[in-house]
């Protein structure tokens, strides 16, 4: 049987005469992952969406998937269609915006908002430019609410957080060991 599996593989890679293509994932912005095989395939795949966000947060991640494959996908937090469909109740109550945060910030007026919820990028320089932008909302009472601001591989979005918090004397509090809230005392 292993020799016949050998020869299988041997008869097909001479057939198929692959060629490498190259491809630099740092110059695309978007994916699309065809996924329509069985269930426990999409599994296995899923920490890949993970793992595409963590390395590159401004990629947006599409998958087409079989109707068996709905339910995991509907879930996965790392992919926008996802999160979209967990806020679909919330419609007229949550206003989900997609695109580069030093943009779209900008475009929205601060005083109509009293709850943000950043989950972008993890560098510095991005995470202190969306809590300056977002600063209005905390001089109206409101809330910022920083995701990953313990991650170990992104230094940046801790110290972003922090300096922002004593910089503009606010008050800082750790949830979950995960989430930032912040507040004005």
């Amino acid at each position: 049987m292993i020799v016949t599996n050998y020869l299988k593989a041997l008869l097909l890679s001479g057939i198929t005469k692959k060629k490498n293509i190259k491809f630099d994932v740092k110059k695309s912005s978007k994916v699309l992952m065809l996924r329509y095989d069985r269930i426990g395939d999409m599994v296995i795949t899923t920490p890949v969406f993970r793992e595409l966000k963590k390395s590159y947060p401004k990629i947006e991640i599409n998958v087409l998937a079989s109707q068996a494959n709905h339910m995991i996908l509907k879930n996965n937090p790392y992919s926008f269609e996802a999160v979209s469909h967990l806020l679909k109740k919330f419609k007229n109550q949550i206003d989900l915006i997609k695109g580069d945060s030093n943009k779209v910030l900008k475009t929205i007026n601060m005083l109509k908002v009293n709850y943000i919820f950043l989950d972008g990028g993890h560098s510095y320089e991005t995470v202190k430019n969306d809590l300056n932008m977002s600063k209005e909302v905390i001089k109206n009472n409101g809330t910022i609410l920083c995701d990953d601001y313990n991650l170990h591989y992104a230094p940046g979005v801790t110290k972003a957080i922090d300096e922002f918090v004593e910089i503009n004397n606010l008050k800082l509090e750790f949830l979950f060991n995960r989430f930032a809230k912040i507040e004005n005392y």
